[in-house]
């Protein structure tokens, strides 16, 4: 998989968990201060409203009461994560 951000990540994952043999690669230096390496982009729809259509705030609200549940369950050590809101500052 080319790109070790979130969605080089997610797909690596979702492959080795079926089966397959993953190398990730990717250009950045281990540890690069990248939105992934933040609370995975910080996951924030509301956020999105400002630039985005409203379609990926309601895709970024599904995500987080559906998929990222599912990702977690699938994880082998168990992460702390709360989805009570967020604060955004401008």
């Amino acid at each position: 998989v080319a790109g070790a951000g979130i969605m080089g990540r997610l797909l690596a994952f979702a492959l080795v968990n079926a089966g397959w043999q993953v190398t990730l690669f990717d250009q950045g230096k281990k540890n690069e201060n990248s939105c992934s390496m933040a609370a995975a982009g910080l996951l924030t729809p509301f956020a999105e409203l400002e630039k985005c259509d409203p379609v990926i705030f309601q895709l970024g609200c599904e995500s987080l009461q559906q998929e990222w549940p599912k990702i977690f369950s699938q994880l082998s050590k168990q992460i702390y994560f709360r989805n009570i809101g967020s604060i955004v500052l401008a």
